[in-house]
């Protein structure tokens, strides 16, 4: 009988990060030739870089929390990716909930983005048990002294009935 090796490249581990440097050499006439053509183009590529956020001039903003990390994959894979995905993993820390208030609180105010206030509508996906829906819960509780609404979009007891699914 023939033995096949396992391909390593196979598995996934997404719960460890490194934080990269930008440590690739490029030459000073690539860096010349760079800046002249994008140059050539700047208006267009002011707009098409990145130099405007997705949300500049609209009447509101969007993003979603997770409960779980494992979800990111799955939400980070639908194009266009114009919504930040932000997974809770569990119950949030003190400083993390708080640098998530203060991002979705400049995006109400348009402050720190030169931009015009917006209605800011937060989107939740996490279990249905208690745990889950208490988590979802508390983050409505933190975030409406600041004027942002939670909706809770998965699951609910809705899509329990209709998909026929167990509850645990």
């Amino acid at each position: 009988m023939e033995r096949k090796a396992v391909n390593p490249f196979a598995f996934a581990d997404d719960s460890r990060y490194i934080e990269d440097t930008d440590d690739q050499f490029t030459s000073y006439q690539d860096v010349i030739d760079r800046s002249r053509d994008w140059l050539k183009n700047a208006g267009e590529n002011y707009i098409n870089d990145g130099f405007l956020p997705q949300w500049y001039r609209q009447p509101n903003y969007v993003e979603v929390i997770i409960e779980k990390e494992a979800l990111r994959g799955a939400f980070k894979s639908v194009p266009p990716n114009y919504v930040r995905t932000v997974p809770n993993k569990g119950w949030a820390s003190i400083p993390y909930r708080m640098d998530n208030i203060r991002r979705l609180y400049k995006w109400r105010e348009g402050t720190d983005t030169c931009d015009m206030p917006k209605t800011v509508h937060v989107l939740y996906f996490g279990d249905y048990d208690p745990t889950g829906t208490a988590m979802s819960y508390k983050i409505e509780q933190w975030l409406s002294p600041y004027g942002i609404k939670l909706v809770r979009v998965a699951l609910n007891r809705k899509h329990i009935s209709t998909y026929g699914l167990m509850v645990l």
